[in-house]
């Protein structure tokens, strides 16, 4: 299994926000955050509610009103936090 580098995660994200016109982007609960008790390993879940225009070209504009849902998981090596895992889910319209 490979997993994409520094570089081309930043570039996907730049495109993807170079992209999103956001009109909405807050937080449909507290999120939830928690480190062990030693200090070695975190998680956070979040959930959002999302609206707004993504614009892949003039010709492609697309409205979207979504909830994304992710916990991510983090170690703690050598001193500095690394995100060891991350799930996500989505559906569309407002959260329930």
């Amino acid at each position: 299994m490979t997993y994409p580098g520094c570089e081309e995660t930043l570039e996907r994200f730049r495109a993807y926000l170079g992209n999103t016109t956001f009109t909405r982007y807050e937080d449909a609960s507290e999120p939830i955050i928690h480190v062990s008790a030693d200090a070695t390993m975190g998680w956070v879940l979040v959930q959002v509610h999302i609206t707004g225009v993504d614009s892949e070209g003039q010709a492609n504009e697309a409205e979207f009103d979504a909830t994304w849902s992710w916990v991510s998981i983090f170690e703690k090596r050598k001193g500095e936090w690394l995100r060891a895992a991350n799930v996500s889910n989505r559906h569309d319209g407002p959260p329930h």
